[in-house]
């Protein structure tokens, strides 16, 4: 007997006055054993309770679920339920006893850290109350099936047909049966489900939608008719039985059928269809139903009726588990549906789910359910049809999706994992099971919250689907109903009959090249004699037919490629290809196959004898394999084919290196190879598996089978733990069913030895042989956002495995997989499956084939070298578990869903608009909350709005950045998700920031910002897939990005972001399988800062709106949030003050080159035509200019002239700064010595003017370096020991290295330094004299690697890379025994330098043989040059020369570099600095110097300092107007307001603009823009006399505004003045108050034209800072006075928002708010409530959010509960200075909440004033203030005290 169990859980025992315990009505005989309410939380009278013992056997346990159904369980089912659970807001309880059980306050499956399918998004799915029931009447009957409960049930009903009538359903019991009427058309019989009859089922039909029922009657001529019949004790053949006896002789019948009900058509129409019954051996274990479907053919045949249509609703089809050994628990949930349904629950359905609760019985002991379950020999024959019936089937499907209660209930109905999807009876996907139709099957899905097993009829939209889908005539289908493609193969594709290509005579197909076409795995048909098997609707339960048995003939032959994959292909290719489309059989071994695909090529060769036409060969993914094949098997004939002219293999998608896919259908994972056991077994999943498995075709192209996976047992390993990880974290499902769908496939030990003998041949022909024909070989690789890569287990063992996505490949295949050596690669923007059908590409298939190469694809890689991995290109690994992610809840509706990459997705209704909404913002990112779209320009850097971001995001950004896994390319981007959980209350965060790569600056174009953000959108859209419930649709804020320097004007960027956001939103409507259920961009929201780039955009967008019609809803006005300028500086908006130039190779053809120019100013970017020229010419002229010799000017001229376009000319002359972009091929031309040939003489060099600067353009990846700090050493090094016969003494450069070292060591030295200041530069420099001693090349290397060095100088002799019979040696600086000091050696070091200075000879050269070369990104020769080499190790920036250099020249070079960047210039301007220096000392040493790095790096004194500020002069140096100016102020107010810029930094900016544009002072508007800008700096003293200059203008130009801001100021600064006075006297109280007179005076005035809000709070807050100064002054009846003025003030301004809506009223409602607590005037009872509405009715700015603390501090202040809520109000505080550090908004904060306080504590114990005292000095530190001087120094009380009181006593005598 099984043992007693005790439930423990925290709550309270009822009594007669608990509300909200829902305890079961008890009968006569039962009565409740023990009741408990369930708490989540102790509170009073809580405890932790322990109920009696339920006896199993005897008593039920019944849970209610708050807003969900009454579990009435077994005590063992409760058990297991409530042990599959968690809390995760529960503290670890005490230990529990032996049969003792714990009960979770909230309920979480202990499975969903995995599938999160019931976290509590709507909040939490709670337990109300446990109670056992007991006394349930015992019934003795030993089966189940006659117990009296099945009986009482099944009596409900009259079995028999019955004629219906249009105007009422009633209860049909006791009435007459009726006989079908035998009429020539056909009659409707409607069909109940179980626990149910006719008017329960179909009732709300007639009552809520009589029209339809009308519309039924009169489309049937009222021959409508209803089974009623037993549902427990009887199957569904005897069902169908009792209508086919009530059916008159050649019967037309349509069938209407509810849940089980469809069993019975089915059942019905099969038989009807064929009377011969086959498979009646699966009925072998049960006799009665073989015996009732004879005689339902007897019947059937007899009468000769017919089932013209079926229209199915919620079927359980393939059975449910629902209804499985968890049947207590389905029939607690079913009864709940029924209440949701509103239908009357029976007596008898609560007495049935007392005694299988009681019994825990079992379904399979009822005929009527046991039919239901999945692997039921019913279920089993329905689904063995060997031919398709007749008549159509029109199915109605639902799945319920709402509330976390909803989610919980249907995860407890299901396994977590699989079938998940039901409408909380039957399962989704069950639905669309049945026999095949000779025509299309059809359905409709709903989905939503209103969907319910029992509320189909009442439901509108499903109601007129299924009446539409009943009276719908003729062969179209009814609106809405799409295929259901398993049962509905038919016609064209499934028959074998495919779209033949037009004949050709022999003889003219040989003059043509023969283009073989073949298909990849799966893609070619299979048949047996004449019936396809594969892919066709015979493959419905007919798989196991396609069974691979070593050596067994099985008569499977190929039957043609699948045409809606290969035809359109094989049709365009005809016209100049003798097309031979191929199939094969893909389960056999590729090496079998290909000996027959050898066979058919040596034919087609032997008929190209004479015309001498090659063959040709398109193979899509596994077909590349067979062709390699091929050679393997016939080597002659490959030869023969290969070696013709014009011969091509041209492979799309193939897995060279293998594919993951394979393990992930064996593992589950793989959506093609669920479908495929769904439609092709749908009860044997795991026998299915293991059928692929057997296939060696299949397995021969899994990667990995020469690193472990060639082992049978080591599959084995993975699949036990896989396994065994569910079993362990599953208690509740756990049925052999469930279990089953997780079971691997594990391959034979001899198919994986074929498997990996095949592999290792071919590698070694990919490494030996291909080689010699990689020129003939071609590769089209596809890409899709993620590819399998590999695999993990957890270490743990309870996660099972992991798949490792990558974002580099195509879904199937990764770029890796498929490349091979030598072979050039194209890559189209298709997925792996649709390679062959992406119609876009065919061209570029046929150029490829004809001429071996095409410009319609990018390129991937160069022909003849292999692949270099890119950070552009593999991105992040991401681990994925497809098994564990919901399924489809539609079935595949064409072969397309079949053979796609990814899982189908399920039908939607069209949206009602699928126009994209875009709103335009004027203001800064602080208060973003949606996801956010930033770009981000290759660097190494983060900056402007990502460094923002970075910060809020606590660095990851930076931190992966760092590691080189950051987006950088076109079309890569990164997401960064948002963790943070703080309240709603607090200020908000991005929910997630996707960084999209835009590549180098100055190389972006339109199409890749397009190609950019339609990829980054979709990532994110992928990633919310992973969120249960998945949203619909999302909105999503972009910044412009891409406009900030590529050229690209903020107009086009706002189009090209739209245009790839709809692209995003087609591709996943799309009808492809690769984006089940994927949400869609609703709303984009552009972020711009400046109001004239924000209008750009929106007049942008406007245009693009009325050009796409319905496509684009733009917001009609750009909307302004917090933190917005009008324009920004006039500068420009590049990001940088500098022109950017790309120079790079452009095509390397002949001796003749050319140079493609870009131009990227800070206004515009230009594309100027490219540049021809003569190789060996600019040759001879670049050796020449690049020598120290050289004084003739005119050579720079010359190469100006031959070098760069005419139309750059104008445009250089007048740039003041230019980063010019080389590559390896122009940077060894000494650019920095041309000149323009209409310069005068007298002017200072081109390179001198433009403060030219260089950029090496990286193309190898970007690796994570570990770059120096500022607390790094600096090394010099000065002429080192070599040898003196070929290299001489350098004077010179030892004494350059001396004074460099030296005036390094006093810059870089701190007067208060502990340090010798020997410590922080190291020299190793040969002495002054030639007989000094000099550094050898051990002290030189063992100095190099000692420390970390930030800065390495180098003097003294240097030799460029070279070619060598060993290879290419880079060499570097000379140091003794013929050694060198390099690229490599410094590359080595663990710190890369900041800076390094190569002050040699020749050490910026690169080989002559690369100057105007091949730009060839992936040769080792790229390194050419050191300082290339250099900055490819990680250096940020990297100083060498170009030929030999003048030693005084040289040396005045490094000390002019060093002053101005130890002086805190940036690189760029230390730059230029030195080369002015060093032209001044004649000759041409100035310009050998090539600078190469980051134009704004600047030398940190130390970590830890900020940069210096920006010298005034350089940053304000375009203001040139007062508009301008007007603007710079604006910027510096924001940048005060919300980006944390120092008051002190922001006051020199201020006192700057004031010295230096006095010709503005007396403006009007001038004055006011200086007002605001010290306003929020919290400058009042300055504030206000700018104010007064507004005031005085003679202009009129300020506006009323300035008015009311000089009030705001002057009382302001009154108080001030006092509050920082140690002591104030009587007079200071006195000019106090007639400040703030003062102030109130201009309100008035001001009042008088007009009572706004912003007056009135302005006077409130007047008036609230007149009453803390009478506080201070002790005169407590002037300061009350104050305070109920104040509370008059804010009271009107909150009427007038409350009347207008035109203004929040939060604002004066808090403060009003805050009078009434003073005044102790009673709050009312919403008030905190409605002003918390106010505050979150707007968009969040820092009054809105740091608000709603503010208003926590009121309620605890009300509730005198300041101490426990102190810790709290702190911390929130806290988090909203992180995100706006203003102190002039803290500054109101602090004011308000002294105000409150100051009365508060006056009244309140010695805890709450030092909670007051602790929160005040926090706030005080936000607002960077320092506590009242008074309170701060011994006696001040006193003093202050008597001060007042004289004060108070003068005030009198006035």
């Amino acid at each position: 007997m099984s043992e007693p169990i005790a439930f423990v859980m925290t709550g309270v025992r009822p009594d007669g006055t608990t509300r909200g315990a829902r305890a079961p009505a008890p009968t006569a005989t039962e009565h409740l054993k023990d009741s408990v309410i369930v708490t989540a939380q102790r509170g009073a009278g809580d405890a932790t309770i322990k109920t009696k013992a339920a006896l199993p056997g005897e008593d039920i346990v019944v849970i209610d679920i708050a807003g969900g159904p009454s579990l009435w369980l077994h005590p063992e089912s409760a058990r297991d339920l409530l042990q599959s659970q968690h809390d995760p807001l529960a503290r670890e309880g005490s230990a529990l006893g032996p049969g003792e059980v714990r009960v979770p306050g909230r309920l979480q499956w202990r499975l969903e850290d995995t599938a999160p399918l019931s976290r509590g998004i709507f909040g939490d799915v709670q337990v109300g109350a446990l109670h056992i029931v007991s006394g349930i009447v015992e019934d003795k009957a030993a089966a189940f099936v006659a117990s009296k409960v099945v009986k009482s049930f099944d009596s409900q009903v009259d079995p028999g047909v019955y004629r219906l009538q249009p105007d009422k359903l009633e209860p049909l019991k006791g009435r007459d049966t009726s006989a079908i009427a035998a009429d020539d058309g056909a009659s409707l019989v409607l069909i109940h489900g179980t626990f149910s009859q006719t008017t329960g089922t179909f009732g709300k039909l007639w009552t809520e939608h009589p029209e339809l029922v009308a519309a039924l009657f009169k489309s049937y001529d009222n021959r409508v008719y209803a089974l009623d019949h037993p549902t427990l004790g009887a199957s569904p053949i005897a069902n169908a039985i009792t209508l086919a006896e009530a059916a008159p002789r050649k019967a037309r019948l349509h069938l209407l059928t509810h849940s089980r009900g469809g069993l019975v058509a089915e059942v019905l129409a099969r038989v009807c269809a064929n009377p011969r019954l086959s498979d009646l051996d699966l009925f072998k274990e049960d006799g009665s139903s073989a015996a009732e479907l004879k005689r339902l053919a007897e019947i059937v045949s007899d009468k000769k009726i017919s089932i013209e249509r079926v229209v199915r609703v919620a079927c359980p089809a393939r059975g449910t588990l629902l209804a499985s050994k968890r049947l207590d628990a389905y029939v607690s949930v079913l009864k709940w549906a029924l209440e949701l349904a509103q239908i009357p629950i029976a007596p008898q359905l609560v007495d049935f789910l007392g005694e299988v609760a009681r019994r825990r019985a079992n379904p399979d002991e009822v005929p009527g359910l046991a039919a239901q379950i999945p692997d039921s020999p019913l279920i089993r024959w329905l689904h063995s049809a060997t031919s398709p019936i007749s008549g159509d089937l029109r199915v109605v499907a639902g799945d319920l999706q709402g509330d976390s209660v909803v989610s919980w209930v249907k995860a407890l109905l299901s396994d977590a994992f699989f079938w998940t999807d039901n409408d909380l009876v039957v399962q989704t996907r069950s639905m669309y099971g049945g026999s095949p139709r000779e025509r299309d099957s059809t359905f409709v899905l709903d989905q939503g919250g209103k969907v319910s097993h029992f509320n189909y009829f009442s439901n509108t939209q499903t109601a007129s689907a299924v009446v539409d889908a009943l009276t719908r005539t003729g062969s179209t289908s009814p609106d809405g109903f799409s295929v259901i493609g398993p049962l509905s193969w038919a016609g064209q594709s499934s028959s074998g009959a495919r779209a033949r290509l037009p004949v050709r005579p022999a003889s003219k197909a040989a003059e043509l090249p023969a283009l073989f076409v073949l298909p990849g795995i799966l893609g070619s048909n299979l048949k047996i004699d004449d019936e396809r098997i594969w892919l066709g609707w015979r493959l419905v339960n007919g798989l196991k037919r396609l069974t691979y048995e070593p050596g067994k003939k099985d008569g499977v032959e190929p039957d043609d490629p699948i045409g809606i994959y290969y035809d359109d292909l094989a049709t365009a290719m005809f016209s100049d290809h003798d097309v031979k489309p191929f199939a094969f059989d893909w389960r056999l071994p590729i090496v079998a196959e290909a000996k027959r695909l050898a066979e058919a090529i040596a034919a087609a060769l032997d008929a190209r004898k004479t015309s001498r036409q090659p063959v040709r060969i398109i193979a899509h993914s596994m077909g590349g394999l067979l062709a390699r094949a091929m050679q393997l098997v016939d080597p002659t004939t490959w030869n023969r084919m290969i070696q013709s002219d014009g011969a091509r293999i041209l492979m799309l998608g193939t897995p060279n290196g293998g594919s993951w896919t394979p393990m992930q259908v064996l593992s589950g994972d793989d959506s093609f190879g669920n479908l495929l056991i769904n439609v092709g077994a749908p009860f044997s999943s795991n026998e299915t598996r293991q059928l692929i498995a057997d296939f060696p075709g299949f397995i021969q192209l899994q990667a990995g089978l020469l690193d472990g996976l060639d082992k049978e047992s080591a599959w084995r390993d993975l699949a036990k733990s896989d396994l065994d990880a569910i079993r362990a974290r599953s208690t509740w499902h756990n049925l052999a069913l469930q279990l089953a769908q997780f079971q691997w496939g594990i391959p034979p030990q001899a198919v994986l030895d074929d498997a990996a003998e095949l592999r290792r041949r071919l590698d070694k022909q990919r490494d030996e042989d291909l080689v010699a024909w990689a020129d003939r070989l071609l590769l089209v690789v596809g890409k899709a956002p993620s590819t399998p890569a590999g695999y993990e287990s957890s270490s743990d063992g309870d996660r099972g495995l992991a798949y490792l996505d990558v974002g580099d490949g195509d879904g199937r295949v990764t770029l890796e997989s498929a490349e091979l050596p030598g072979v050039a690669t194209w890559l189209a923007d298709s997925d792996h499956g649709s390679l062959p059908r992406y119609k876009v590409a065919f061209e570029a298939y046929r150029e490829l084939l004809n001429t071996g190469s095409t410009t319609r694809l990018a390129r991937v890689s160069a022909t003849g070298t292999a692949r270099q991995k890119t950070a552009d290109t593999v991105g992040p690994v991401a681990r994925a578990r497809p098994a564990r992610l919901r399924m489809r809840q539609s079935p595949p509706q064409s072969e397309l869903d079949v053979l796609s990459s990814a899982a189908a997705r399920a039908p939607q209704a069209a949206p009602a608009s699928t126009s994209l909404r875009i709103d335009v913002v004027n203001g800064d990112l602080t208060f973003i909350a949606e996801p956010l779209l930033i770009g981000h320009y290759r660097s190494s850097s983060l900056t402007g709005a990502e460094a923002a971001i970075d910060r809020v995001l606590n660095g990851a950004m930076s931190a992966s950045l760092q590691r080189g896994l950051y987006a950088t390319g076109p079309g890569t981007f990164q997401i960064f998700l948002n963790l943070s959980r703080d309240p709603v209350k607090l200020m908000p965060l991005p929910a997630a920031v996707i960084v999209a790569g835009l590549g180098p600056e100055g190389e972006l174009r339109g199409s890749d910002l397009v190609d950019t953000v339609r990829q980054a959108v979709i990532g994110w859209s992928q990633r919310l897939t992973e969120r249960s419930p998945i949203a619909t649709g999302f909105t999503l804020a972009t910044t412009l990005l891409g406009s900030g320097g590529s050229g690209i004007t903020p107009g086009q960027a706002a189009q090209l972001i739209a245009q790839g956001v709809r692209e995003a939103n087609e591709q996943i409507a799309e009808k492809g399988p690769a984006n089940a259920q994927w949400p869609r961009v609703d709303r984009l929201k552009i972020i711009e800062l400046y109001l004239d780039r924000a209008s750009d955009a929106w007049n942008a967008l406007q245009t693009l709106a009325i050009s796409a019609p319905g496509a684009y809803t733009v917001a009609p006005t750009i909307a302004g949030e917090a933190g917005a300028l009008r324009r920004p500086p006039e500068a420009g908006y590049r990001g940088a003050d500098y022109d950017f130039i790309s120079a790079l190779v452009l095509k390397t053809e002949g001796d003749s080159q050319e140079i493609a120019y870009t131009i990227n100013s800070k206004r515009a970017r230009n594309d100027v035509r490219p540049q021809p020229m003569q190789v060996r010419l600019i040759k001879n002229l670049v050796t020449t200019a690049s020598n120290n010799t050289n004084t003739d000017t005119q050579i720079g001229r010359t190469l100006f002239t031959l070098l760069l376009p005419r139309d750059l000319e104008s445009f250089l002359g007048g740039s003041t700064a230019t980063v010019l972009e080389l590559d390896q091929g122009t940077a060894p031309i000494p650019w920095e010595a041309l000149e323009s040939p209409t310069a005068s003489n007298r002017q200072k060099p081109w390179s001198i003017r433009t403060k030219l600067l260089r950029k090496l353009r990286m193309t190898t990846p970007d690796i994570a370096v570990n770059s120096a700090t500022a607390d790094d050493d600096i090394l010099v090094i000065g002429d080192p020991a070599c040898d003196r016969a070929n290299y001489p003494i350098l004077l010179g450069a030892r004494r350059e290295a001396l004074e460099v070292a030296t005036f390094l060591t006093a810059a870089t030295t701190s007067p208060d330094s502990r340090t010798s200041a020997a410590a922080r530069v190291t020299s190793v420099i040969s002495g002054p004299n030639p007989s000094d001693p000099e550094p050898d090349a051990t002290a030189v290397l063992n100095a190099a690697c000692k420390k970390s060095w930030r800065i390495i100088h180098v003097a003294g002799h240097g030799e460029p890379p070279t070619e060598t019979d060993k290879g290419f040696e880079t060499r570097g600086v000379v140091l003794s025994g013929g050694s060198f000091l390099g690229a490599n050696e410094i590359q080595a070091l663990r710190v890369q330098p900041e800076l390094v200075f190569v002050n040699c000879c020749h050490l910026g050269t690169s080989a002559p043989n690369d100057l105007l070369g091949p730009t060839n990104y992936n040769r080792a020769q790229f390194a050419s040059g050191v300082a290339q080499a250099l900055i490819k190790s990680g250096v940020r920036c990297v100083i060498a020369a170009g030929w030999a250099v003048d030693d005084e020249a040289a040396s005045v070079f490094a000390k002019e570099f060093y002053h101005a960047l130890l002086g805190g210039k940036r690189f760029i301007d230390a730059v230029a600095s030195a080369r002015e220096g060093a032209y001044a000392r004649g000759g041409n040493t100035w310009a050998a110097y090539q600078c190469y790095g980051d134009p704004d790096w600047r030398f940190r004194p130390a970590t830890g300092d900020a940069q210096r500020p920006t010298a005034p002069g350089q940053e304000f140096s375009s203001i040139a107007s007062a508009p301008s100016l007007i603007f710079a102020l604006e910027q510096i107010g924001v940048e005060s307001e919300y980006q944390r810029k120092s008051p002190d930094i922001q006051a020199g900016r201020l006192r700057y603009l004031e010295a230096t544009f006095g010709q503005y002072r007396d403006r009007g508007d001038v004055a006011e823009a200086f007002g605001n800008a010290w306003m929020k700096s919290r400058r009042f003293a300055e504030a206000i006399e700018w104010y007064e200059r507004a005031r005085a203008a003679q202009d009129g130009a300020a506006s009323l505004i300035a008015i009311e801001q000089l009030a705001n100021a002057k009382s302001r600064q009154a108080l001030n003045n006092i509050k920082n006075n140690a002591a104030p006297s009587a007079t200071a109280f006195s000019e106090a108050r007639a400040a703030i007179k003062d102030a109130m005076a201009l309100l008035d005035t001001l009042l008088t034209l007009a009572r706004t809000y912003e007056r009135e709070s302005l006077y409130g807050s007047g008036l609230k800072r007149l009453a803390m100064l009478e506080a201070l002054a002790g005169d407590h009846s002037a300061e009350m006075q104050a305070i109920n003025r104040m509370w008059q003030h804010y009271s009107a301004a909150e009427t007038i928002a409350r009347d207008t809506k035109t203004r929040p009223f939060f604002y004066p409602a808090m403060n009003r708010i805050a009078a009434q607590l003073v005044l102790a005037r009673p709050l009312k009872t919403n008030d905190i409530t409605e002003v918390r509405q106010s505050m979150s009715s707007v968009a969040p700015d820092f009054w809105s959010v740091v608000g709603q603390t503010e208003l926590d501090l009121f309620e605890s202040v009300a509730a005198g509960s300041l101490a426990p809520d102190v810790d709290r109000l702190i911390e929130d505080f806290r988090k909203h200075y992180a995100r706006v550090s203003n102190p002039t908004m803290w500054g109101s904060v602090l004011d308000n909440t002294e105000f409150v306080l100051a009365r508060y504590v006056g009244s309140a114990g010695q805890n709450e004033k030092t909670a007051a005292d602790r929160l005040l000095a926090e706030l005080r530190l936000h607002a960077g203030s320092e506590p009242p001087a008074a309170a701060a120094k011994p006696g001040a009380a006193k003093r202050r005290a008597k001060t007042a009181k004289r004060a108070a006593k003068g005030k009198r005598r006035r």
